[in-house]
């Protein structure tokens, strides 16, 4: 019996958390297989299994999704070869380029905007925080990505009403992204606006026709 090609990235996800090179082997071979039976799928996973492998035997990653801390230590890009692969490749397996890599240690090594509410500042004060800031030179990770994981951040706190004003500046902010819509749906739909959430989802949708979770949720909700 020929299995689908979801166990085998299933299980190759399994492996990929293994420690030691024998694991992310299997990872490797048994992402290859579900590529082989579903070209279309993912190569994200394969890739990263491939660089941990790597890794694991003190050999330089090729792709540059793996990215280390050593205990009180900044973030840092592990050890890479770059002359293996090029971008084009990079994209083609979902990795980002050299270049996107290097600017995303940097936003790793910012400070969370938690941080701010750590310190008791007021969701209105953090709001400033955000607009005030140059996304080039703050020492807040005011990213795409950083504000809506405060926004998450928020939600699970169990402050939904907060992080929804989060969300909705982060489509502001970044208004092609189409991860901010989604997460601004997400949210406006779990305080049950659910009009205002789908239309967020089907401008997400719209973004990236390939967000099959949006789609989803638009349907299921129609």
């Amino acid at each position: 019996m020929v299995r689908p090609p979801l166990d085998y990235h299933n299980a190759a996800m399994i492996f990929q958390h293994g420690e030691d090179s024998t694991a992310y082997g299997m990872a490797v071979k048994l992402m290859r297989k579900s590529i082989e039976l579903d070209p279309t799928a993912n190569k994200w996973l394969l890739a990263a299994a491939i660089d941990r492998y790597l890794l694991s035997k003190d050999e330089p990653q090729i792709y540059g999704t793996q990215y280390r801390k050593l205990d009180d230590g900044p973030w840092r890009l592990g050890d890479i070869d770059t002359t293996v692969i090029s971008d084009e490749e990079r994209m083609e397996y979902g990795v980002e380029t050299l270049d996107q890599q290097r600017e995303k240690v940097k936003r790793m090594n910012l400070k969370k905007l938690s941080e701010l509410q750590e310190e008791g500042k007021s969701i209105d004060e953090i709001i400033g925080v955000i607009k005030s800031g140059n996304n080039k030179q703050s020492e807040f990770d005011i990213s795409e990505s950083g504000i809506n994981n405060f926004g998450y951040n928020l939600m699970g706190q169990g402050k939904t009403n907060e992080a929804l004003r989060i969300f909705k500046l982060n489509t502001e902010l970044y208004p092609e992204g189409f991860n901010t819509w989604d997460s601004y749906g997400e949210c406006l739909l779990a305080l049950e606006q659910k009009e205002e959430g789908i239309a967020a989802y089907k401008k997400s949708l719209a973004l990236n026709p390939n967000n099959k979770g949006a789609e989803r949720i638009i349907n299921e909700n129609e």
